[in-house]
């Protein structure tokens, strides 16, 4: 296969995002993008619809005493009780959607903005085990699904390994020299509660649908008590130079985020290996003023090499 094929058939997996000027600048010149605290964004009902759903199912489920499922239940319950409410949720929102006029006016500038093609590679392989890809649900059926399907999986995990401990409803401090087999139940079930906070986070009301939205979503804690609180960065972003949350004023609100690089080498280590381009795509909407010169420009003087651009076919009234 052609290098050239290959390329086009790598792109075609590409997500968009849809965003000004302004943005795009920033984006290029600093080679990274940002991650926002999801409840920060336009959807009042974000994460929050998502735990609902996960804690009506864990409320709705009861076992018979003394029994390995039992145990599990009531320490995920505590886990998750105690854990949930100090993961923050920080992500980029993407959508299959390339040229769609309702992205370019809800998220393009009206038209005047650009939309942005990533490739899959576009995330830094640092941190790729660190940020998860989210097909966001729409179907609440399909959510409860998933969530009774991750519940079984660690549940079946915990009567292998750990039947045979009590419930642990203990608020253990990880510095006490607690049994080796106790913290290999803890990790567990902090698993489990990372994986269930992760669905929160791709689950939306289905009035949302039409987004096709795709996420790239990462956990950050967040410790102190009402009023003093604080996120603390953890140790594999801090290698990417990720030291502290940032924070960004919009639409009346105070929005938290951190930059995340994206995937980028220099022209002469991928002129034989188009997959390691992270920017597939530049679409300028039809109201858009800067000419696609002057953004081949820019990317290139940021060496950003192996991408398509042209203009938006939608048409504005």
């Amino acid at each position: 296969m052609s290098n050239l094929l290959e390329a086009a058939l790598y792109a075609s997996r590409s997500l968009f995002h849809y965003t000004s000027l302004e943005s795009l600048i920033s984006i290029v010149q600093s080679g990274s993008i940002r991650f926002s605290h999801l409840r920060s964004l336009n959807d009042p009902r974000e994460v929050h619809l998502g735990q609902e759903k996960i804690s009506k199912f864990l409320e709705g489920m009861g076992f018979l005493p003394n029994t390995p499922e039992q145990a599990f239940h009531v320490s995920l319950l505590k886990q998750y009780n105690h854990i949930y409410k100090n993961i923050e949720i920080f992500g980029i929102s993407l959508t299959k959607k390339a040229d769609s006029l309702s992205q370019w006016l809800a998220y393009g500038d009206g038209g005047s903005g650009i939309c942005l093609g990533f490739t899959p590679s576009f995330i830094y392989p640092k941190v790729i085990e660190t940020i998860r890809r989210v097909d966001v649900i729409y179907s609440e059926s399909d959510a409860i699904e998933k969530i009774a399907l991750i519940y079984r999986n660690y549940q079946d995990g915990w009567k292998q390994k750990y039947a045979s401990i009590d419930p642990l409803i203990n608020d253990w401090d990880p510095e006490e020299d607690i049994p080796l087999e106790y913290k290999g139940a803890l990790s567990h079930l902090y698993n489990c509660v990372a994986e269930l906070s992760s669905l929160a986070a791709s689950y939306k009301h289905e009035s949302w649908q039409h987004e096709e939205e795709v996420r790239y979503i990462i956990k950050i804690f967040k410790f102190g008590t009402p009023g003093m609180t604080g996120f603390r960065i953890g140790d594999n972003l801090r290698k990417l130079g990720v030291e502290k949350v940032e924070y960004r004023a919009k639409e009346g609100r105070i929005v938290p985020f951190v930059t995340i690089p994206l995937y980028r080498f220099p022209v002469e280590q991928t002129s034989h290996n188009p997959q390691v381009f992270s920017v597939s795509d530049i679409i300028t909407g039809s109201k858009c003023r800067a000419d696609i010169d002057t953004i081949s420009c820019l990317l290139e003087s940021s060496d950003f090499f192996g991408y398509r651009i042209r203009e938006s076919s939608c048409d504005f009234v």
